[in-house]
């Protein structure tokens, strides 16, 4: 049975893990990821490397990014706007992981 740890929740999306099985959810948009660490790492390794590359559209709706997913067909396509609430949502999962994670050492 899954045991959420909350990491990131806002009106854009969220991000939860599971300290009993280790995945992690992100909801974002219309699109709900269940993801193992592994694939949650990659994710934000991709979504953070798109970020800081250039935007060639002068309107930041336009759907211009595609970020693969470990799911076979599946990608996310998302204009530099959702790219950046995307990255805000992992960029914010993360760093509550990492509080957390220190916050764990003096409480050992």
């Amino acid at each position: 049975m899954c045991q959420f740890q909350q990491l990131h929740f806002s009106d854009l999306g969220y991000v939860v893990k599971c300290n009993a099985c280790g995945h992690y959810q992100v909801g974002f948009a219309s699109t709900l990821l269940t993801l193992k660490y592994e694939d949650y790492s990659l994710l934000r390794d991709i979504v953070a490397s798109k970020i800081t590359g250039e935007n060639c559209y002068l309107d930041n709706t336009i759907k211009s990014n595609i970020i693969p997913t470990p799911y076979k067909g599946v990608n996310l396509f998302l204009s530099e706007k959702e790219l950046a609430e995307l990255h805000e949502i992992l960029d914010d999962a993360h760093t509550e992981e990492q509080v957390a994670a220190m916050i764990s050492l003096f409480n050992e």
